[in-house]
């Protein structure tokens, strides 16, 4: 698989030994590294979303790599539901959001994050709503 990390330890999550998951070279990995600026807890977020793109085979890999959970065909793109760990929910939906797009400029990323019983909804970059879980 070539979005793996040279000499990486861990082997991807499909059935071989292992069960883990590497951060390819070019990618912030999905163990959220904190910045200077973020200040918050790290709280684990529950993605429920929907992907299209003009090129859903090279992002597949890359959601289950990051999201460390399912991902589905659907006829509108893929369907994807799995955990990241950040300090907001803006933050990890940027930060899937970007990593994508690395990937497949046109990209387009509909999200449900759910933690700490609210759940926050996202299209691309923009917050749409926040609502009781």
């Amino acid at each position: 698989m070539a979005f793996l990390s040279p000499g990486c330890p861990v082997m991807p999550r499909s059935g071989m030994a292992g069960g883990g998951v590497c951060c390819p070279t070019w990618v912030t990995c999905t163990a959220a590294r904190r910045m200077a600026w973020q200040t918050g807890p790290m709280v684990l977020f529950r993605l429920n979303g929907e992907v299209s793109s003009d090129n859903l085979s090279a992002i597949q890999p890359l959601l289950v790599q990051f999201t460390g959970g399912r991902v589905t065909w659907t006829p509108e793109g893929l369907h994807v539901e799995g955990a990241m760990e950040g300090t907001d929910a803006r933050d990890v939906n940027r930060r899937l959001l970007s990593a994508l797009r690395r990937v497949e400029k046109r990209t387009r990323l509909r999200a449900e994050w759910t933690a700490g019983g609210t759940t926050y909804r996202f299209f691309d970059y923009v917050p749409k709503c926040e609502r009781p879980a």
